[in-house]
């Protein structure tokens, strides 16, 4: 495991500080369970934008578009396969 060395402010140390007395961990596995949940956040946060930027690039375009409703109608298709027909509104409770 690297060792890194890091200058945080007086009131984050007394905060990283307390939550170490409180859950009896060390301070360094604090600070490395803190990191690793802010650079997945990070990383999910960059995923999610590239997603959304990708969604908007395709949403023009009319062969991305005969795609999505090929899916669709296949999608609609195997959940019917797996749930069975829909019941009839009278007979749902039988």
């Amino acid at each position: 495991m690297k060792n890194l060395s890091i200058r945080v402010p007086d009131e984050l140390e007394e905060r990283l500080e307390r939550e170490a007395r409180e859950t009896g961990k060390r301070r360094s596995e604090l600070a490395r369970e803190a990191l690793d949940s802010f650079l997945d956040h990070s990383e999910k946060r960059r995923f999610m934008r590239d997603m959304v930027a990708a969604a908007r690039e395709l949403r023009g375009d009319p062969e991305a578009r005969a795609v999505q409703e090929e899916f669709a109608a296949a999608d609609a298709e195997a959940l019917e396969i797996a749930e069975g027909p829909a019941p009839d509104e009278d007979s749902w409770w039988r």
